[in-house]
């Protein structure tokens, strides 16, 4: 059995999973990121439950620096620690520029490593303070974690077990974290070239007329060293993509041995990027396959997700299930997102389903043994 909750991270991620055969009387738990600020409460109410219930934390998957995946975690952890309810926490995934040189035995790297640039809030203080992402590393080396954190992760054909489940890494590369950790002094100088969010044109246009759209891949240096792993359980399989670029993705799946002809077939794919068309491509679509697709984002201020997003993943898949932790598509800034062409082509027709995930301890199921939750402000 596998139970992933999606968090109300509003437009950030954080995820859940919970999992275990049934002869096995506790749950594994793997988490990863932990959205924004906000959500501090809901990560230090899913500690509080794993502690009462006796469990521990196989794994925390930290994706990449952005604060839309980092600060609940942290925050949850400090208000956690105060409550005593951290439970055991087996093994910690994270790149850091410490970690890169010393995988490379070098000592090239001379600028301010990224986990000196980040800041992390504190929950005394208001706004967040001059700390730096290494104390995490150091928060969890309290509890003996030391030589359970690692923090080189990059694509491999080998498998790495959490709990007893199997990971495969399928970004970044070595190169993509490589280049984040040399340029990123520039990175947090200079915004990135390509725009985060959708625009509002595009939704005047028809699925079908956007599905044959070029566009330019994400520029982001953080979402380009961003994790993006293939975790199975069981007979179950799911693909989470973290921001992460397509191109170091494909990379990633041709490396496994996948390709167009050979593609990967999965269960459910956790959406690049909130769903942005910049983490996304016609050939990631046509490795990695699926009908059900998991999107995290409020949808705020239209910017995503991307309409042409949408139009390729159908054009790959003919019909497609996108489970969302909010129902953005109700919003009346997206009244216009969908054509009625699309409406009587996709939506009436169930080829295209929209399901927002409930927080009342409802679930959805995908599959036998894989069900979907939402969670968060409702404990």
């Amino acid at each position: 059995m596998v139970k992933l909750f999606s968090c109300k991270a509003h437009d950030g991620d954080y995820f859940w999973l919970r999992y275990k055969h049934d002869e096995e009387k506790l749950y594994h738990n793997l988490v990863i990121d932990g959205g924004r600020k906000s959500n501090a409460s809901d990560f230090y109410e899913m500690l509080k439950h794993i502690c009462k219930n006796g469990e521990q934390i196989d794994a925390m998957v930290l994706t990449h620096f952005d604060q839309d995946h980092i600060m609940g975690m942290f925050a949850g952890l400090q208000k956690a620690q105060k409550k005593n309810y951290i439970p055991k926490i087996a093994a910690l995934y994270l790149n850091t520029g410490k970690g890169y040189w010393k995988h490379h035995q070098s000592l090239e790297g001379s600028e301010p490593l990224p986990e000196e640039t980040v800041k992390i809030p504190m929950t005394d203080a208001p706004g967040y303070s001059a700390n730096d992402l290494k104390k995490l590393t150091d928060f969890l080396q309290e509890y003996g974690l030391e030589e359970h954190i690692c923090s080189y992760i990059v694509q491999s054909c080998e498998e790495i077990h959490i709990g007893n489940a199997k990971c495969y890494i399928i970004s970044p590369s070595d190169a993509s974290l490589k280049d984040l950790i040399q340029n990123f002094s520039d990175f947090m100088q200079v915004s990135p070239v390509t725009p985060y969010g959708g625009a509002d044109p595009e939704w005047s246009k028809p699925l079908d007329e956007l599905s044959g759209y070029d566009t330019p891949e994400d520029t982001s240096l953080s979402n380009g060293a961003s994790i993006a792993f293939l975790f199975e359980f069981e007979k179950i399989r799911i693909a989470f993509l973290g921001d992460a670029y397509p191109s170091v993705c494909i990379d990633g799946l041709l490396k496994l041995g996948y390709s167009c002809k050979k593609p990967c077939c999965v269960d459910l794919v956790k959406l690049s990027h909130h769903g942005s068309k910049y983490n996304c491509s016609d050939k990631l679509f046509q490795i990695l396959r699926t009908q059900n697709y998991l999107l995290s984002t409020d949808g705020r201020s239209g910017k995503l997700p991307n309409k042409t997003m949408i139009a390729k993943l159908l054009h790959s898949c003919d019909s497609a299930t996108i489970y969302c932790n909010y129902s953005w598509w109700k919003k009346s800034i997206y009244s216009s997102f969908f054509t009625e062409e699309d409406r009587e082509k996709w939506l009436v027709t169930g080829n295209l389903n929209l399901i927002e995930l409930s927080s009342e301890n409802t679930s959805e199921t995908v599959k036998s043994g894989l069900e979907l939750y939402g969670f968060g402000r409702g404990w």
